[in-house]
């Protein structure tokens, strides 16, 4: 069992673990009873990455079995769906990715679409030793990902840690989403084998994954682990 304070901590009901208190952000609509209960989302200090990837994918931008990502030409477009943003005016932004397979030979594998408030569009691109950085006298309200229009049908590059951020630096990337900093108080009792074999019905190395994590307290891993269980 667990309970959720509004000090923005979760006290969890068991005899390994002492205190479990989670800090940052929540939002929770609607008020929660017993049944019919209410998803807190968003916990956590937001991350510096602006890029919600996930939510662009589409048939030419598309998530791949390593959590890698493909832009791609085809015969039927090049541009992934679009993501909408509210970067103001006059702000330094900086585009980023490790780019790990490019079968074109255009000198930018990764190009972006911008929209900007007046509904004029610029585009920026990136490739591995070169780092986009751009300040717009308008604001920024919607991007694009795509592949270069010139390059043949089937040329597409594959990426990871694609990140967007304020400032004209590039700095360690971070998924988007939210920062879980965790605090244990009293004396950490916690017993990783016998919470690991509450899950035996599930997929092995999803365990194995869960049991790492939770000896290295990654939280943010922990959660997707258990998300997908």
């Amino acid at each position: 069992d667990a309970t959720f304070s509004n000090t923005g901590s979760l006290e969890l009901a068991s005899t390994n673990v002492k205190s479990l208190k989670i800090y940052g952000n929540s939002i929770q609509n609607g008020t929660p009873s017993e049944s019919t209960p209410v998803e807190i989302q968003r916990v956590g200090e937001k991350s510096k990455n602006l890029l919600d990837i996930d939510c662009m994918l589409n048939e030419y931008l598309i998530k791949n079995d390593d959590d890698s990502y493909t832009i791609q030409k085809t015969s039927t477009g090049r541009f992934s769906n679009i993501l909408q943003v509210d970067i103001p005016a006059n702000t330094y932004i900086s585009l980023s990715a490790e780019i790990l397979e490019y079968n074109g030979t255009y000198n930018l594998p990764i190009q972006f679409s911008l929209r900007l408030e007046d509904d004029t569009t610029t585009t920026l691109g990136i490739a591995n030793d070169r780092v986009a950085t751009m300040q717009y006298t308008k604001a920024i309200k919607e991007i694009r990902i795509y592949q270069e229009g010139d390059m043949p049908v089937g040329t597409y590059a594959k990426f990871k840690n694609l990140q967007l951020e304020i400032g004209n630096e590039k700095s360690s990337y971070e998924p988007y989403g939210y920062k879980i900093p965790v605090k244990i108080s009293g004396k950490n009792l916690f017993d990783v084998d016998d919470f690991i074999s509450t899950f035996n019905q599930f997929n092995q190395m999803d365990i194995k994954l869960l049991k790492q994590n939770l000896m290295d307290m990654n939280v943010l891993k922990i959660l997707a682990l258990l998300r997908k269980m």
